[in-house]
């Protein structure tokens, strides 16, 4: 067998455990023997370091009986065989994920039970602090979070080896734990598992464990010293490469034209002016840890904090808003992002649009970035100043700079018209008496918004009353196949959005039965976004996007 390739070759299947019962380390051995001996001796030809490669690799890709054979052609080797070296089984890759991560991640039972009776630790922590459990409850395989929880007891009542337990609520450095990402797949039975372990007693699960002060994380007192980035000095971000960190917080540099059908130089030379290509294309955003991790969604709308993080919806989002079918209806429009989060796809396609001498938003009147937590609003604050073109010029980022009279933050609260932009009412009005002639915006962005049935109304008003005028152009972007409780009843043909007077447009032969009415997104839209083109990197932050399939909703007011 090849070593497996960098993320290009599709997943297979782990086969059933009862087709062959010849096993070992209680894993069954899916290949004849003669297959096993000849894995045996390929394994026992490669170098430690060749064998790590393909450990993790096999790991990822579920060969079970792969990983078998370079266990036992290298048992006892560690990186340089030194005797205080890691074994070969706690390998790590560039993100510090083990074979253990990613068997989990893909949902691979055989080869995750082979790596625990091999030794892997489950609690390993890779970069951001994600455990293999992290990334099985978030990809909802449940049988791989069921093994990763019972092979802990055993191990407990067999005392073979002290390792540190298991806990359901340890959080990564998103300020996400297991138990948070289990309720995130939407898989009840993983939920079910989690709660049931003994980490999730209810007294922790009522305490919230320790939190993220918002105030630490978002340049409040004590946070220069944790090292984090004050949230009024963008310019302060050390942007070198993607993925750059400061304490809590993740700069993650995107280029929404990478690998895109889309990606067309010409065209780039003509919106984005003469700058520096690369320069031009990149989205720089900020992903702080959610609080509250365990109850992102809080009692109150304005206690939401998942917008502080990056889902991966919004960079299918990303990808649409900065094509160029999309940037020409854009511009010298009013556009409003709904539920912007970090902001990436307004931002993404403000930097889109930006003209030849850099100015905001590049062609459209105005980009609004919308949302209510003020701990969300203030970091969109700080997503717009650090794309500001200009803001390392004279000093830091000025009220007066073109960018910054265009692309802006601001909080809205749905069910209260007086909070919306442009709207005659109050609000972000343009004109100094408050009142506003035209009326409304031109576009409106949202991508995964509906959670819950009872945001539905809420979400209809304000597109509704954002957009009053005939002609206002409402795109969505939703997870194929997510059961969002209340998104069928908002998107479906006949359904809450067509009643309230918005009709579908774009080519009635793209549209899907199985989508609502809407277009799956091209492939093109789910590959890696990150400007550095780090495959391992993408996965480590945002390892849904590959696997998860995308729908575009486009609507018009009649």
């Amino acid at each position: 067998r090849g070593a497996a390739g960098g993320g290009g070759d599709k997943k297979r299947d782990v086969a059933d455990d009862d087709d062959d019962d010849d096993e070992y380390d209680g894993v069954p051995v899916e290949c004849t023997p003669s297959e096993l001996s000849e894995l045996r001796e390929q394994a026992s030809a490669l170098t430690f370091d060749e064998a790590r490669i393909e450990l993790l690799d096999c790991a990822r890709y579920g060969e079970v009986d792969a990983v078998r054979a370079i266990l036992d052609a290298h048992s006892g080797a560690g990186a340089g065989a030194g005797a205080s070296s890691p074994p070969l089984v706690e390998s790590v890759d560039r993100t510090g994920s083990t074979p253990l991560h990613r068997s989990s991640a893909n949902g691979h039972l055989s080869t995750t039970l082979l790596l625990l009776r091999r030794g892997a630790r489950r609690t390993a922590s890779n970069d951001s602090g994600n455990s293999p459990l992290h990334w099985a409850a978030s990809n909802g395989h449940s049988s791989v979070v069921k093994a990763l929880l019972e092979e802990e007891e055993e191990k407990e009542k067999e005392k073979e080896k002290e390792e540190e337990k298991v806990d359901v609520l340890k959080k990564n450095d998103f300020g996400r734990s297991a138990l948070t990402e289990g309720f995130s797949s939407k898989d009840t039975e993983v939920v079910r598992l989690l709660l049931e372990h003994d980490s999730a007693a209810e007294e922790r699960l009522l305490s919230g464990g320790t939190e993220v002060d918002p105030e630490e994380v978002e340049g409040g007192e004590g946070a220069e010293a944790d090292g984090d980035v004050a949230v009024n000095d963008a310019s302060s971000v050390d942007t070198a490469g993607t993925g750059s960190t400061s304490g809590a917080c993740v700069v993650h540099e995107f280029d929404f034209l990478r690998g895109s059908d889309d990606d067309d130089d010409e065209d780039d030379e003509k919106t984005n002016g003469s700058k520096d290509d690369d320069e031009k294309k990149s989205v720089l955003i900020r992903e702080l840890p959610i609080t509250r991790a365990d109850d992102p969604f809080g009692s109150d709308p304005s206690e939401d904090t998942t917008g502080l993080g990056i889902w991966c919806a919004s960079l299918v989002m990303a990808r649409w808003a900065s094509s160029p079918s999309v940037v020409g209806r854009l511009r010298g429009r009013r556009v409003v992002e709904l539920g912007a989060g970090c902001g990436v796809p307004g931002l993404a396609a403000a930097v889109a649009l930006r003209g030849g001498d850099g100015a905001g938003g590049g062609g459209a009147e105005s980009m609004t970035l919308t949302d209510l937590n003020p701990a969300t609003v203030r970091n969109l604050e700080y997503n717009v100043a650090l794309n500001d073109p200009d803001r390392n010029r004279g000093g830091g980022t000025e009220p007066t700079t073109p960018w910054s009279r265009t692309v802006r933050a601001s909080t809205i609260d749905w069910d209260d018209p007086s909070t919306y932009p442009h709207c005659a009412d109050g609000g972000d009005d343009d004109n100094d008496d408050g009142s506003d002639a035209r009326g409304g915006v031109d576009v409106v962005l949202g991508s995964d918004l509906v959670y819950q049935s009872a945001v539905v109304p809420y979400l209809l008003k304000a597109v509704s009353g954002l957009l009053p005028r005939p002609g206002g152009l409402f795109l969505y972007v939703a997870p194929l196949d997510a059961g969002r409780d209340g998104l069928d009843d908002f998107l479906r043909p006949g359904g809450a959005l067509e009643s309230a007077g918005f009709v579908r447009s774009g080519d009635r032969n793209d549209r899907s039965e199985a989508a609502m009415g809407g277009r799956l997104a091209p492939d093109s839209y789910r590959s890696n976004p990150l400007r550095n083109g780090d495959e391992e990197e993408c996965f480590l932050h945002f390892h849904e996007l590959a696997s998860t399939r995308y729908v575009l909703h486009e609507f018009v007011r009649k």
